[in-house]
């Protein structure tokens, strides 16, 4: 995780001094990785799989577009 997220990437925690534009970098990290990116290692069907989608957690691999509109209000 610490690669992938430009504010942690960096030597310097200038970035990263605000809370919230950190959360919001780890946030996006992490939807990424667990929703729009597919991992080699988790296959169906033959075919590159994300986390979320092996788990059950969502019946498709989301897009960036849909990814950004999701609203965690809806989420509970």
């Amino acid at each position: 995780m610490r690669q992938s997220v430009a504010a942690l990437t960096h030597r310097t925690w200038a970035t990263a001094q605000i809370a919230t534009g950190l959360h919001r970098q780890v946030v996006w990290w992490r939807g990424y990785y667990h929703f729009l990116r597919p991992h080699l290692g988790l296959r169906r069907q033959a075919k590159a799989c994300t986390p979320a989608l092996a788990a059950g957690l969502t019946t498709h691999r989301w897009t960036p577009v849909e990814f950004l509109g999701y609203s965690y209000a809806q989420a509970g």
